[in-house]
């Protein structure tokens, strides 16, 4: 298991993480740049990456040309709302709320918080989750509220 983290604040800290994402997706804040901010914990254990973190109001943009992205997020918002759409698929994630996200098409993810934790996401390779799905292709946005006892047992 490998461990680290970033963070990223003002102007400065957009450009870089614009920079190390350009081949992914497009990076919009939603407050001035200067009140920019990103702190994140990852670490990597065998197949999958745990990402804990907290930004200042974001949107990331990601359209076809931009990088092949062939793995899926589950997220857990922990405070604040994520709002993710891609296709017809629309969710809106509140604390305690758990998604499953594909990240092979086009997706708009939108992220308003407070400072502190704000979500922790699981980032797994399509090759290892896939099988496990009945429909992994109809995957785009599988949504559990809060108050499902599968997300409840996530959260814990």
């Amino acid at each position: 298991m490998s461990k680290f983290g970033h963070e990223r604040h003002g102007a400065a800290g957009l450009q870089q993480l614009r920079e190390a994402t350009t081949g992914i997706c497009n990076v919009i804040p939603l407050t001035a740049e200067d009140d920019f901010y990103l702190s994140s914990t990852m670490l990597m254990s065998g197949d999958a990456l745990l990402v804990d973190s907290s930004t200042s109001a974001l949107e990331y943009h990601r359209t076809p040309a931009r990088g092949n992205l062939d793995h899926y997020h589950i997220a857990l918002c922990l405070a604040g709302e994520m709002g993710f759409s891609s296709g017809r698929r629309d969710v809106t994630l509140r604390p305690g709320d758990v998604c499953l996200l594909d990240m092979a098409q086009p997706n708009r993810t939108v992220l308003t918080a407070e400072r502190g934790r704000s979500r922790t996401m699981v980032l797994l390779q399509r090759g290892l989750l896939a099988p496990k799905l009945a429909h992994p292709d109809s995957a785009t946005a599988v949504f559990l509220p809060a108050s499902h006892h599968h997300a409840r047992l996530l959260a814990s």
